[in-house]
C-alpha cells in the first residue's frame, strides 16, 4: 500500500508539473460558451475576448464583440475563469489614426459613433475618443473593474522612422489613456516592437503585448529586452476541432499583475506558473529544423501530415517553421521533445540546436534562413 501510495504521489506530482506548463491564457474572436470547461480542463484561465465600436471591422466575426453575448460572459465568470478585454477597430492599417480604412483600393471615412457611414475622416483624437467611449461603455456591459485593462491593437507593421504616423499615433493613445484613467481603466497596447517602443517611450503603455507577427519591425529585439508583458506565441490554432485561438505566453520578469479581470475584480496568473510557462518554450532558430517521430529517430524519419491551419484547415509541413515558439519537454542526448502547436501533446523531437537556448532568445526573422544559427 506504501509502494502504490508513493508512485501515485509521483504520478500526481508529474501531471501537476505537465499542466502547469500548459497555455494560461488564449484569445479569440470567436464565442467560447461551450468551450469554457474544456478551456479549463486544458490549463486555460484567462480568455482574451474583443469590443469594438461597431460591427464592420475587418474581417468581421459575427460572434467577435464579446459585449453583446451575455451568455458566455456569464459562463466565462461563473467558472471562474478571467477575462483579457480586447479592443479592436479597424486599427490594422495607419490610416485608422486619420478615421479612415482602405476598402477595394480606396479610402473611405471610418463609421461615425452611432456605426452610420461618415462623409470624412477625422483627426486621431476625434477617433480616439469615439473609441474610448465604446470600449468604455462596453466594458461596463460585462462588468469589468475599475484597476484592470483594456488592450488597443495597432495591428500593421508600423516603422518607427514613420514619422507622421507615429505622431498621430501618439496623439490617439494620449487621448485614449486620458479616458480609460478618468473611468478607473488601465492601457494595454498590443503592436509590434517599434510599436511599442514608442508607445513605451512616450510613457502611454502600462502593458505591451507583442504580436505574433514574426517579420514586423522591432519584435524581437523588443522580446529579447525583455521589456514586454505578454506575447502571442501562436495564431489560428485549431482546439476541440472547431474553435480557433491564438496563444499566449506571460513574460514573469515583468511582474504578475498585466491587467485580467475576473467576476472577483482584477485577476493574475500565479507567479509560479507563469515562470514554469515561460520556461519550458523555445523558439525555432534554425531554417531547417525537422521533427522526427522518436528520439532515435534518424534525419530522414520525418513526422508528416500531423499538424492543420485553422483557416485551411490542411496539413502543414513537418519542417517547424522558423522563428516560431513551440513547447519543449525532455531532452534526449541530442535531440529535444517538442509541443510544435503547443496543444499540449507532444508531437515529436528536434535536435537541440534547432532551438533557442531560453525563451528570452527570440531570433530576428528574415527571408533566407539556411545558415542561420541559434542565439
Amino acid at each position: 500500500m506504501r509502494y502504490f501510495r508513493s508512485m501515485l504521489a509521483c504520478l500526481l506530482l508529474a501531471n501537476s508539473a505537465v499542466y502547469a506548463q500548459q497555455i494560461a491564457i488564449v484569445d479569440t474572436a470567436w464565442d467560447t460558451t461551450n468551450y469554457v470547461d474544456a478551456l479549463r480542463a486544458n490549463g486555460v484561465q484567462v480568455i482574451g475576448r474583443y469590443y469594438a465600436r461597431c460591427e464592420h471591422m475587418d474581417g468581421f466575426v459575427p460572434e467577435k464583440r464579446f459585449a453583446f453575448r451575455a451568455a458566455e460572459v456569464g459562463a466565462i465568470k461563473r467558472a471562474g475563469m478571467a477575462i483579457l478585454s480586447i479592443y479592436q477597430f479597424h486599427s490594422s492599417s495607419k490610416f485608422k489614426f486619420d478615421g479612415m480604412r482602405m476598402k477595394n483600393g480606396a479610402l473611405q471615412p471610418l463609421f461615425d459613433a452611432n456605426c452610420n457611414p461618415a462623409a470624412q475622416g477625422r483627426s486621431a483624437k476625434a477617433e480616439a475618443k469615439l473609441d474610448a467611449k465604446a470600449a468604455i461603455e462596453q466594458a461596463r456591459m460585462v462588468g469589468q473593474p475599475r484597476g484592470s485593462a483594456i488592450y488597443f491593437g495597432v495591428d500593421f507593421n508600423f516603422s518607427k522612422s514613420d514619422t507622421d504616423t507615429r505622431k498621430k499615433m501618439i496623439l490617439y493613445f494620449k487621448e485614449m489613456r486620458k479616458h480609460l484613467n478618468k473611468a478607473g481603466l488601465q492601457m494595454g497596447i498590443y503592436g509590434d516592437g517599434d510599436a511599442l517602443s514608442v508607445l513605451q517611450q512616450a510613457g502611454l503603455a502600462d502593458y505591451s503585448w507583442i504580436m505574433a507577427s514574426r517579420s514586423f519591425r522591432g519584435s524581437s529585439a523588443l522580446h529579447r529586452a525583455g521589456r514586454w508583458n505578454l506575447f502571442q506565441a501562436q495564431v489560428d490554432r485549431l482546439w476541440f476541432k472547431n474553435l480557433p485561438i491564438d496563444l499566449n505566453i506571460q513574460n514573469p520578469a515583468q511582474g504578475s499583475y498585466i491587467g485580467f479581470w475576473n467576476a472577483n475584480g482584477p485577476f493574475e496568473v500565479p507567479a509560479r506558473q507563469s515562470a514554469n510557462i515561460f520556461a519550458a518554450r523555445r523558439f525555432v532558430c534554425n531554417g531547417d529544423a525537422r521533427l522526427r517521430p522518436r528520439a532515435n529517430s534518424t534525419q530522414d524519419a520525418l513526422v508528416s501530415g500531423k499538424f492543420k491551419n485553422a483557416d485551411t484547415r490542411k496539413p502543414v509541413p513537418q519542417i517547424i517553421g522558423y522563428a516560431q515558439a513551440l513547447r519543449v519537454g525532455q531532452q534526449r542526448k541530442k535531440l529535444i521533445q517538442v509541443d510544435v502547436n503547443d496543444d499540449g501533446t507532444f508531437d515529436g523531437w528536434t535536435w537541440a540546436g534547432n532551438l533557442s537556448a531560453n525563451f528570452n532568445g527570440k531570433p530576428d526573422y528574415v527571408s533566407r534562413n539556411k545558415d542561420l544559427r541559434c542565439r
